[in-house]
């Protein structure tokens, strides 16, 4: 396995990322979800909708 993440079970991948401001959050996670192959997996993006409405304020 090189560089390579395998899972046999469980329910949960986290994909995190960081930025310099909340609002860029969505973008950036959203292309390291995309880089993830993983066989009929589900994914939900954008949980955090309240907080980055209120970073735009």
């Amino acid at each position: 396995m090189d560089r390579e993440l395998v899972a046999n079970a469980g329910r949960m991948l986290n994909v995190t990322t960081l930025g310099t401001y909340t609002t860029e959050a969505p973008s950036s996670a959203d292309e390291a979800v995309d880089k993830v192959n993983f066989k009929n997996g589900f994914c939900r993006r954008v949980i955090g909708w309240s907080e980055i409405e209120r970073a735009k304020r």
